[in-house]
């Protein structure tokens, strides 16, 4: 298995206690993949700012960033790329991830999960908002995931913010390491830092893996998980 490294986001209290994993997992061969991801997204980055233009109004999952991706994150599937070989060997990397995850930490099922991932591409001074990619606490498989594929220069990190009201200010601090695959709680609130680079930008993958009948596929890019 490859390297982990497990963070718990949890509190103790009686009354209101949580124990929530929130787990990174490094994938040794970035490098070659980081590259062709890259050119990936710079296409995808192209075809909606030239091509699909009116797309930016879309929905961005109250991320609030200018990134055109993001606007479009139900549109595209990075997985659907299996051209490269790659990304087909990313892919199987990251079900083993989630396979290990699901076992490890929770009481879900790995029969019949499906995931999505788009990408993020973040300018200058750009940053992704206080957001979740469920508004609330699901009994069924709902799991969120990033990839951090390049840093535009300098240092960046995501936080993870408690899922209790009284804690909210509350965070766990992730550096955002190049080659690394987070996953947590889809209801987890998160946000990043921003781009302080003029030049350059942030490349970042987001996924979400969740049950057919705990989500509607009809306005989505879905594949199999576990093939």
């Amino acid at each position: 298995m490859v390297d982990i490294e497990e963070r718990f986001f949890e509190r103790g209290n009686p009354f209101c206690g949580f124990r929530v994993p929130i787990v990174t997992y490094t994938y040794d061969d970035h490098e070659k993949l980081n590259l062709d991801l890259i050119e990936i997204i710079d296409e995808l980055d192209a075809f909606y700012r030239e091509v699909k233009k009116d797309t930016a109004s879309n929905d961005d999952g109250s991320t609030l960033t200018k990134s055109i991706l993001t606007h479009n994150f139900n549109n595209f599937n990075i997985f659907d790329r299996t051209e490269y070989d790659n990304i087909v060997k990313f892919k199987d990397f990251v079900s083993k991830c989630y396979k290990h995850y699901i076992e490890t930490y929770t009481q879900f099922s790995l029969d019949d999960l499906w995931i999505q991932c788009w990408a993020n591409k973040v300018g200058k001074f750009d940053y992704l908002s206080k957001h979740s990619h469920m508004g609330y606490l699901s009994l069924e498989c709902c799991l969120s995931s990033n990839y951090f594929v390049k840093a535009p220069g300098h240092e960046t990190y995501t936080r993870y913010y408690s899922p209790l009201t009284i804690n909210k200010n509350e965070y766990v601090y992730t550096p955002n390491v190049e080659g690394s695959l987070t996953i947590f709680p889809s209801f987890i609130e998160h946000d990043t830092s921003s781009n302080r680079n003029s030049n350059l930008y942030r490349y970042t993958l987001g996924m979400d893996v969740y049950e057919p009948k705990q989500y509607q596929f009809a306005d989505r890019t879905y594949v199999k998980l576990i093939e």
